[in-house]
């Protein structure tokens, strides 16, 4: 499969779990790009787009139905697999946890 998810994608791996592809893209110019996308594995079809404040370049991660990611500022993120909505975030900085 080859999907233009409009936008870089650097230094992070795809991440397949079960049907679905998970991909993190960059924008370092900060032009709200930067995002996580989870793809339907047989057809590349964007099943949920979710935008992070800064650019993904680690490796992303599967837990128990949570994609995690930490983004270039520092924030770890904690996305609900199936719907794409954030369970909860913190900031690694020392700002404290910040639960939606």
């Amino acid at each position: 499969m080859v999907k233009n998810i409009g936008s870089n994608v650097w230094k992070s791996p795809p991440l397949v779990q079960g049907q679905r592809v998970y991909v993190a893209s960059i924008d370092d110019a900060i032009g709200g790009k930067s995002k996580i996308q989870a793809l339907k594995a047989q057809s590349g079809e964007t099943i949920w787009t979710f935008h992070t404040q800064n650019s993904v370049k680690q490796k992303l991660a599967y837990s128990n139905g949570l994609v995690l990611a930490t983004d270039m500022g520092g924030t770890v993120y904690a996305i609900n697999e199936k719907e794409g909505k954030l369970v909860w975030k913190k900031d690694l900085s020392g700002e404290g946890f910040q639960d939606t």
